[in-house]
């Protein structure tokens, strides 16, 4: 418990650091905008919330920034800036936790630590918006706590992580949130039905807390149908599988060591039903959204960090009776930074 916390604590301080380091070097894509909307929703949001930032919805960033810009006086941008540190902060505090709780004796939980914060100095600050660089986060620690549940038994505090996991990203990224979350309930169904309930309420609490349903529920849900219906229907910058591998070349590897370890009769290191089901879940979101238009890169965000994740996992499975697991870690370590430092400069086919 106490190494436990201890591992929590230190993980939150460095990615605060990192995080904060990185925010002033550069602010987060976009991040003008998301500013400019924390203004907007004293003035217009509640009354006409049909622009397009308030359609993600995006009220766990908008709501909290507007509120700690009015008490502090800070200026948007700033406040922004602070509400994402922190919060992201938690999220990459938290999958550390998380996986060393799954698996305390083994170094996974270094690699994870690692990977993320390349990933914050990578692409999720300087080449996503607010609400996807944090639902990315948010996604993968609702799954990797539907592994805990399924593999573990469900508690009180799973099930309340779970709970505020589900209902932060429904409110920060509706579109990509609700298709895996609605995969997720289905897994846990057959699971922890406990634990599929807790999304449904979750789903439903998250559509209450909205505040841009409030005022006119059938404009905005009118809004949020043609925006989508747009996006399915507009092909004019899909994405291609060259652009996601070049994007995400950990994710594919994990994905493709999951899809051979699936087709052996090896132990794994974690539950063969779960990577079945998060490898299906996978194949079909991409299937269903690579085409789609306006950023597509970004429904991916979620998934591309979840097998970032779990690759190091697979790959210390792969080697570990012909090699000492602290070099396979050092090694990941290397690659993941080489990566990172290899896609600040460059862009890659993010819209």
């Amino acid at each position: 418990m106490v190494r436990t916390l201890g591992i929590g604590t230190g993980s939150l301080l460095l990615a605060i650091l990192l995080l904060t380091y990185c925010v002033r070097l550069m602010s987060f894509y976009d991040a003008p905008v998301w500013a400019s909307a924390t203004t907007e929703y004293w003035e217009t949001a509640i009354s006409s919330p049909v622009h397009s930032v308030f359609l993600y919805p995006s009220a766990s960033i908008v709501v909290p920034t507007a509120y700690l810009s009015a008490i502090t006086h800070l200026p948007s941008l700033q406040a922004l800036n602070a509400i994402m540190v922190i919060a992201m902060a938690l999220c990459m505090a938290g999958l550390v936790t998380l996986a060393y709780v799954l698996r305390p004796h083994s170094l996974w939980w270094v690699c994870v630590g690692f990977v993320l914060l390349c990933d914050s100095a990578s692409f999720l600050l300087f080449r996503a918006t607010p609400p996807s660089a944090l639902v990315s986060l948010i996604l993968p620690l609702a799954i990797l706590l539907a592994w805990h549940i399924s593999e573990k038994g469900g508690s009180w505090r799973t099930y309340s992580l779970l709970f505020i996991c589900s209902i932060l990203a429904l409110l920060t990224r509706l579109d990509i949130s609700a298709v895996i979350l609605a995969a997720e309930f289905f897994f846990l169904l057959f699971a922890d039905r406990r634990a599929a309930l807790t999304i449904v309420a979750a789903g439903v609490l998250g559509v209450m807390l909205n505040p841009f349903w409030w005022n006119a529920p059938a404009l905005y849900a009118s809004a949020l149908f043609e925006k989508y219906l747009f996006y399915l229907r507009d092909i004019s910058s899909s994405l291609t599988l060259w652009q996601l591998l070049y994007s995400a070349p950990i994710s594919a590897l994990g994905v493709a060591i999951a899809a051979v370890s699936l087709s052996q009769k090896r132990a794994l290191p974690l539950p063969r039903n779960f990577l079945l089901w998060l490898l299906t879940m996978s194949l079909i979101t991409f299937a269903l959204l690579w085409r789609s238009a306006y950023h597509p890169i970004w429904y991916f965000l979620p998934l591309i960090v979840i097998w970032q994740i779990l690759c190091p996992l697979l790959l210390l499975s792969l080697f570990e009776r012909r090699a000492r697991e602290e070099w396979i870690v050092i090694l990941f370590c290397i690659l993941s930074f080489a990566i990172a430092m290899i896609m600040i400069p460059f862009s890659v086919a993010w819209a």
